[in-house]
C-alpha cells in the first residue's frame, strides 16, 4: 500500500554520500509539515577517532534525537565484530512509538517502502516502537557479531 508521499530527492542524494563519502554516522528522516515528502531532518557528522566504541557512541546520538511522540526512519552505520574480523553494516530503522498517533503510524508504514526503496543498500531493516528495541547489542545480534 503507497500513501502517495514521496521521497524528496535531497534523502537520495544524502544517503549516497552518506554511502559512499562515509562523513556522515547517520541520517534522520521524517515527513515534511504538510506530510506530503519525506526529507532530511539531520546529518551527524563522524567523529575522528577511528575507535569502535567511539564510532558506536553516535548510535546513542541517533536514539536520544528520536522523539517520544512521532515517526521517524534513520540510516546508520553499526560497527561490530564477528569470527572474521571487524565489519561495518547499515541498518534502516524505523520509528513509530506508540505514542506516536494512529494516523503518524499508518503514514509512516504506507510511506516506507518508497523511501527504502530509494535508499539501495541497506542489509538490515530495524522496526522499533520503544526504546529498547534499539538495544545496540541486540541490532548488533541480527548480523550475527558481538560489541567485544
Amino acid at each position: 500500500m503507497s500513501s502517495g508521499v514521496k521521497v524528496d530527492p535531497e534523502c537520495i542524494e544524502a544517503f549516497n554520500q552518506f554511502k559512499l563519502g562515509k562523513k556522515d554516522a547517520f541520517l534522520l528522516f521524517g515527513f515534511n509539515q504538510n506530510a506530503t515528502k519525506i526529507i532530511v531532518l539531520h546529518k551527524e557528522t563522524k567523529l575522528p577517532d577511528d575507535q569502535k566504541k567511539t564510532k558506536n557512541e553516535q548510535w546513542d546520538n541517533l536514539v536520544n534525537m528520536l522523539p517520544d511522540n512521532d515517526v521517524r526512519y534513520a540510516v546508520a552505520d553499526v560497527h561490530y565484530n564477528t569470527s572474521e574480523g571487524p565489519r561495518t553494516d547499515m541498518v534502516f530503522v524505523t520509528w513509530a512509538p506508540e505514542t506516536a498517533t494512529i494516523k503518524q503510524r499508518m503514514l509512516m508504514a504506507s510511506s516506507k517502502d518508497a523511501l527504502k526503496n530509494a535508499l539501495v543498500g541497506c542489509r538490515t531493516t530495524i522496526q522499533a516502537c520503544c526504546y529498547p528495541d534499539l538495544d545496540l547489542k541486540a541490532v548488533v545480534e541480527k548480523f550475527k557479531g558481538t560489541l567485544d
